[in-house]
C-alpha cells in the first residue's frame, strides 16, 4: 500500500490546511476517505513517499479507529473492502529508471508547453511563430524527485 504526503483543506476551507508530511503520512486508502469527508479537491499535492505491507481488512480497522465506523463503511463497504485501492493510480513504477522518468516528464512538459502557448495566442493554429520561438529559447528546467534537474531542449520550433 502506498504511503503519501499531502495537504488537506479541512471542510474544503482554504484557510484551514493540515500538512501531512513524512513524519505523519497518509495511506492511499486514507486519502480516499479524506476526500469523502472534506471534498474531492480538498486533498492536494499528494506525493507517494513509500510503501507498506498491510491487508485491506487491517487498513479498514485502522481507519475505523481514527475516523469512526460510519464514514469508513460509506467509503469502503463490506467486510472485506475489495474496492479499496492500495496504490495511487499513475504512481511511480518501481521498475522505472531515472531515464524513463526523465523521458516521461519531457513528454508531459512538451504537452503542457503547447497548451500554455496556445492559451496565450501563440499556438500553432494562427499563432505567432516568433512568439513560440522566444518562449522556446527561454527553456525550462524540471526538478525530479530527489532534486535532480532535467533541462528541456532549447531552440526547437514547436
Amino acid at each position: 500500500m502506498d504511503v503519501c504526503t499531502a495537504y488537506v483543506s479541512l471542510g474544503g476551507d482554504p484557510g484551514s490546511i493540515v500538512v501531512r508530511g513524512r513524519h505523519n503520512p497518509l495511506t492511499w486508502p486514507e486519502i480516499g476517505l479524506l476526500q469523502f469527508l472534506h471534498g474531492e479537491t480538498s486533498v492536494f499535492n499528494v506525493q507517494v513517499i513509500g510503501e507498506i505491507s498491510r491487508h485491506r481488512n487491517s487498513e479498514k480497522e485502522r481507519l475505523i479507529g481514527i475516523y469512526g465506523e460510519i464514514p469508513v463503511a460509506m467509503v469502503y463497504p463490506g467486510r472485506t473492502p475489495i474496492g479499496m485501492e492500495m496504490k495511487m493510480p499513475g504512481g511511480p513504477d518501481p521498475d522505472d529508471t531515472d531515464e524513463d522518468i526523465e523521458n516521461d516528464l519531457r513528454d508531459i512538459s512538451e504537452i503542457e508547453f503547447e497548451e500554455k502557448i496556445s492559451a496565450h495566442g501563440a499556438g500553432k493554429k494562427g499563432g505567432d511563430k516568433r512568439t513560440r520561438q522566444r518562449i522556446r529559447e527561454s527553456g525550462a528546467v524540471l526538478v525530479l524527485p530527489g532534486g535532480k534537474e532535467v533541462e528541456l531542449p532549447k531552440d526547437e520550433d514547436v
